[in-house]
């Protein structure tokens, strides 16, 4: 799941893409927790971030309130949101 991430956003780069959205991936009919899908979607964007990056926008996109409180849950707990 984190190389889907990290695949992604180095074909951002190379595109010279400023942002780019991510959908809650496997969590859906291949039953991949939320939390755990969640958490490796935020540490490898993150772990990209740290690397010095073009992209100044990465949107999280939740389709049900669940999978919003745990990516608000972990965010906040990371700092990265208020």
């Amino acid at each position: 799941l984190s190389g889907a991430y990290l695949n992604s956003l180095k074909l951002a780069e190379q595109h010279h893409l400023r942002s780019i959205s991510f959908p809650n991936i496997s969590t859906g009919v291949y039953g991949y927790p939320k939390k755990e899908a969640a958490m490796i979607a935020i540490d490898t964007v993150q772990g990209y971030a740290s690397t010095g990056t073009d992209l100044e926008r990465v949107v999280f996109v939740c389709y049900d309130q669940e999978s919003y409180r745990i990516y608000e849950e972990i965010l906040q707990n990371k700092g990265l949101i208020p």
